[in-house]
């Protein structure tokens, strides 16, 4: 086989006035130049695909979405479980406090306020207070029973009918002994008895 003269005109000529020669230099040139600009890309496809495939794994937007609804989840049942646990002990009061509410009204409007002593609105209201301290409605009851005692003693002296005023002054030191309010009262009706009976 004839040698080929690469430093002969004709086909040095040949060589490098040929379209696709110099496309082709191009490119080797460009991929020398992308290689040696960036020295840490990997060769290896395997290499490649692991990279991006580890990428993958720790950016995930589908696992971070999934990691972030697992904790609020969790963080959610653990906050929740403070509320749940007043919410069954509210439901469990109410279900004890209804029946004696119920109960309190019946005997406030037949005039039980304090006897008998097993059924009167008086004890429905302080049961309610015993399991619910704060109940506002239960205070407002025994203050009304209050309210009424006095109401009818001030009635009772103003009509002149001691006894009567005694028998609810009598219901006061029960539920508020030691009060001024029954002394004063007594000492008031010890008067006006005495002027009564000076009275011509």
């Amino acid at each position: 086989m004839p040698s080929i003269q690469w430093d002969h005109p004709r086909v040095t000529s040949q060589l490098f006035g040929h379209p696709m020669t110099w496309l082709a230099i191009t490119l080797v040139i460009v991929l020398v130049s992308y290689i040696w600009m960036n020295p840490d890309t990997p060769q290896n496809p395997t290499e490649s695909a692991g990279m991006l495939s580890s990428e993958n794994s720790v950016d995930s937007p589908t696992q971070t979405v999934s990691t972030i609804k697992q904790e609020t989840m969790t963080i959610t049942r653990d906050s929740d479980a403070p509320r749940a646990r007043k919410f069954l002990i509210t439901e469990s009061q109410e279900n004890r406090i209804d029946p004696l509410f119920a109960s309190a009204v019946k005997n406030y409007n037949q005039g039980k306020y304090l006897y008998p002593e097993d059924q009167n609105a008086w004890s429905d209201y302080q049961q309610i207070l015993e399991i619910d301290p704060q109940n506002n409605r239960a205070k407002s009851g025994l203050l009304a029973i209050k309210n009424l005692f006095i109401d009818n003693v001030q009635t009772a002296i103003e009509a002149g009918d001691f006894e009567s005023a005694e028998h609810w002054l009598v219901q006061l030191d029960t539920i508020q002994p030691g009060d001024p309010f029954q002394a004063n009262t007594r000492n008031r009706i010890k008067t006006q008895a005495k002027i009564i009976q000076t009275d011509p």
